[in-house]
């Protein structure tokens, strides 16, 4: 009987330490398989790429919510001071030389291709800024002149207009051109807007960040652990890249905050009859900032160009190559009835309404329809561009840049 007893603990023991045993040994199975996965994803991507590169070019940022990364990566350089650019930006520009600033999204920073059904090679160095800086060099006899790409994808002008004064200022340009619109009125015109109390500051990255910096849960550290390993481990961006494809082949999630159905020119009327009103007070948002940087250009006495950017919803169909037309077709679907009404609407209005503002060190081009019936493609997607679509940007740009250029000039003079 007490044989029995005593045999009785010893079997518990047995199995606990079998258990333990087993959830030892799991845990390393499963260490060792992410182990390997890890080293597979980096086999995959030194052969795809020929080298590894860093999974991201930005990082968090207090003031800016986010900002480039300094570093060599697959498709672009970062130098040290956080600009797109193969060389180093000396605080002050060398004497004699014309420094100018381009600022903006990721137009101006030279993203393309953002819709996977219409594949286009990477930009390289055939960005705005290059063909501006050729440009410019090759008009104005006698002077250097640079231009620096200070874009960064995904900027509002708010996160611009704070670069411009608490970074690009200390680098002594000459002039800075900001090249903006399409992130602005995709954002003030979600159907969220109606629900946010600061507007300005509610994107996804801000978001991302409060969740993993405020969480008040173990939750927070599954943000956490997403930021992190989506910046270091390259089994966890493959991953995440499949799964985005998938979600971009099944097309348009039902509740898209820019309408339920995609956009018809045929039904453009009766659109404005039911948006047109609120389009028109929710412009005021994005109006007044541009006002408050053209008060900044006086007060600064810094030439500002203000440029509203290509959107291909803008163009007409019969300027478009046949592979824009798709692409615009896409365009109408992806930004569904509304968002679609808002960037034609207010694409059409905002030339207007920022006339006013135009100064002797601040003017304003728009740019929203640069498609003629030359049969060249200019677009790569909604609104980013191919090197050709990139070289007349720049060519539309350069007699603004001269003009502002003169009068800066003939002010100097004149002091």
């Amino acid at each position: 009987m007490k044989a029995e007893t005593a045999a009785a603990p010893s079997t518990k023991g047995s199995r606990l330490t079998a258990l333990a045993v087993n959830l030892v040994v799991a845990g390393m199975s499963l260490v060792v398989f992410l182990v390997l996965l890890e080293v597979a994803a980096r086999g995959f991507y030194f052969v795809r790429w020929g080298q590894l590169y860093p999974l991201q070019s930005t990082h968090y940022s207090l003031r800016l919510g986010w900002q480039l990364s300094p570093g060599q990566y697959r498709e672009f350089h970062v130098n040290e001071s956080g600009f797109r650019r193969a060389t180093g930006t000396a605080r002050a520009p060398a004497a004699g030389t014309v420094r100018i600033f381009l600022v903006g999204g990721s137009t101006a920073f030279g993203s393309n291709g953002l819709y996977p059904q219409f594949p286009s090679e990477p930009l390289g160095p055939r960005t705005i800024d290059h063909y501006l800086e050729t440009m410019l060099n090759d008009s104005l006899a006698g002077r250097q002149v640079e231009v620096i790409n200070a874009g960064v994808p995904e900027y509002r002008l708010f996160q611009e207009t704070t670069l411009f004064r608490e970074k690009l200022i200390g680098y002594s340009p000459d002039l800075v051109i900001f090249l903006d619109g399409h992130n602005d009125i995709s954002f003030l015109t979600g159907n969220e807007i109606r629900e946010l109390v600061a507007p300005l500051w509610s994107a996804r990255h801000f978001k991302r960040g409060e969740q993993a910096l405020n969480a008040r849960s173990p939750i927070g550290a599954l943000h956490y652990a997403d930021i992190y390993l989506g910046r270091t481990s390259y089994a966890y961006h493959l991953l995440a890249q499949l799964f985005q494809r998938v979600a971009d082949r099944r097309g348009v999630r039902e509740d898209h905050p820019w309408g339920q159905v995609p956009f018809r020119p045929q039904d453009e009327s009766a659109l404005a009859g039911r948006w047109a009103s609120q389009m028109d007070s929710l412009s005021h948002e994005y109006i007044d900032q541009v006002r408050d940087l053209a008060a900044i250009a006086g007060h600064r006495d810094r030439p500002i160009l203000y440029v509203l950017q290509p959107e291909i919803v803008n163009e007409d169909p019969a300027h478009l190559t046949q592979i824009e037309r798709r692409i615009q077709q896409f365009a109408y679907e992806h930004h569904r009835d509304r968002g679609t009404f808002a960037w034609r609407w207010l694409g059409a209005m905002l030339p207007e309404r920022l006339d006013s503002l135009r100064s002797p060190v601040f003017d304003v081009l728009d740019l929203g329809h640069i498609a003629t019936p030359a049969g060249v493609q200019l677009y790569t997607d909604y609104t980013h561009l191919t090197p050709d679509g990139n070289r007349l940007v720049a060519e539309r740009m350069v007699p603004h840049v001269r003009a502002l250029l003169a009068q800066a000039d003939t002010v100097r003079e004149i002091s």
